[in-house]
């Protein structure tokens, strides 16, 4: 069997209104010859397009016509394999059935060729009056553009979606190298762009705004009473590498100045150079990330001045996140009107200690080494002068000290909450048990002796031990 093309493949067009939109249909026309002589009656045909000439990959689906009348061979059917034409190269593979075939006979494939029109369509410029035009990177249009609105004469792309619901315009980009929209804008009044995927604002260049020749990568100018920068809920973030992130400055007059890695400098002849008020949250907040560095550095009257109109949010708040790291550190007087501490229980001093001491030790003085503590070791021992601070990770509330060095010292708990390290192996201590130091090395236990316990008790037990060793809540209160 032997399918030979009488005709070039044509695009099918019915008769249509003019202007209606071209269809994706087209005539297949051909003769089949079987043993050598064009067949007449019926047969089946099936038709499938392919990317090449290897039949590697097909496009569209099959298209199977049953009973196709052929006379002398001859045959013209009509076949739609959707929208599958995008000016790259098809080849078509045509597949019989006649009476007394088992399967179908697929013969060879042929190119399709274009029409002398849909030829000249893949490469001819825009029909009849457009300007539009295939560039070298793209197409080409030399005059402006109006999407939803009129085109306008001193705007080249003009955009309206009125009062509908949605976007004017949505730009997106997933390479993190160059920026969902980059403008080239030689005028003052140049806009910069935001986009909400990576959260980052990027404008290549200087910025003025109310200034028309920025010496700094971004400088604000104003003229009057208005604010220079105002951030409302969302907030800005203003970051530089080496000078000042933000620099303000306030003054009746000029003031040349330098100011070295800030982050934020601010500077005021007549009026608060930085004011921070909140009603729900923190006014003005400073944090420290490295070592030798400052959070808020302030010199001269008052250095931070901190304001909240709310009772349940503070007026400042400092923290450090570091092991044991200090939130607030200073040399001079600290005044207050109420001290409430929140992260710990007891007062304790740090005295200098003779060996080493853990928390929860009972400690009495060093008569061998006037001025220090040691491990009591004794009953009763008249000597005791309290718990050493930190048991059962309870802290210390207050810690007096007056700079010895921490690794041959010991917080020693005068009063307040403390663990103690208790013995009960004779006496059960319970509630409210007056207790002193024990024979064992470092331990309290009951003070059940009346003739013994003047002048050795180290406070009351706040919970029970019923025997052996442990850990008891003791209220120290040395007497």
């Amino acid at each position: 069997m032997k399918l030979v093309s009488l005709l070039s493949l044509l695009f099918f067009a019915t008769v249509v209104a003019a202007q209606t939109p071209q269809g994706t249909g087209l005539t297949y026309q051909g003769r089949l010859d079987k043993s050598g002589s064009p067949f007449d009656g019926t047969a089946h045909l099936r038709f499938r397009l392919f990317e090449d000439d290897l039949a590697t990959t097909q496009v569209g689906g099959d298209v199977v016509l049953f009973d196709v009348p052929l006379a002398a061979g001859l045959f013209s059917v009509d076949l739609d394999f959707g929208a599958v034409f995008d000016g790259y190269a098809r080849w078509i593979e045509v597949a019989v059935i006649t009476d007394g075939d088992a399967d179908w006979n697929p013969l060879p494939l042929q190119p399709l060729q274009s029409a002398p029109y849909a030829a000249y369509a893949l490469s001819g410029p825009g029909g009849g009056t457009s300007p539009w035009n295939q560039g070298t990177f793209g197409v080409d249009y030399p005059g402006n553009v109006g999407v939803g609105v009129p085109a306008q004469p001193d705007q080249g792309l003009a955009v309206s979606t009125g009062s509908t619901d949605g976007n004017t315009a949505v730009f997106t980009n997933d390479n993190p190298n160059y920026a969902t929209l980059a403008t080239g804008n030689s005028a003052f009044d140049g806009i910069g762009f935001y986009d909400n995927i990576s959260g980052r604002h990027y404008i290549g260049g200087r910025l003025g705004v109310g200034n028309v020749a920025p010496f700094d990568h971004s400088k604000i100018d104003v003229v009057g009473s208005g604010q220079g920068v105002r951030s409302v809920t969302a907030g800005s973030i203003f970051n530089s590498q080496f000078n000042a992130a933000m620099l303000a400055i306030g003054q009746t007059g000029p003031s040349p100045f330098f100011v070295p890695a800030m982050g934020l400098y601010a500077s005021s002849t007549d009026d608060r150079a930085v004011w921070g008020v909140s009603t729900n949250s923190w006014g003005v907040t400073g944090e420290n990330s490295a070592a030798g560095t400052y959070g808020i550095l302030g010199t001269q009257l008052e250095a931070v001045f901190g304001f909240s109109p709310n009772a349940a949010v503070p007026a400042a708040r400092f923290t450090n996140s570091g092991p044991n790291g200090v939130a607030i550190e200073a040399n001079g007087m600290v005044k207050v009107r109420t001290l409430q501490i929140t992260g710990g229980a007891d007062l304790a001093e740090r005295f200098p200690v003779s060996g080493p001491i853990e928390p929860g030790n009972v400690v009495s003085i060093d008569p061998s080494s006037p001025g220090r503590l040691r491990l009591t070791t004794e009953a009763y021992d008249p000597r005791v002068a309290g718990v050493a601070s930190g048991a059962n990770d309870l802290a210390a509330g207050i810690v007096l000290s007056d700079g010895d060095d921490p690794t041959n010292t010991a917080a020693i708990a005068m009063s307040g909450r403390v663990w103690v390290r208790a013995d009960a192996r004779a006496t059960p201590i319970v509630v409210g048990d007056l207790l002193t130091s024990s024979d064992l090395a470092g331990h309290a236990q009951v003070a059940s002796d009346d003739a013994l316990r003047d002048g050795a008790v180290l406070g009351k037990a706040m919970s029970a031990l019923e025997t052996g060793t442990g850990l008891v809540l003791v209220l120290v209160t040395l007497r």
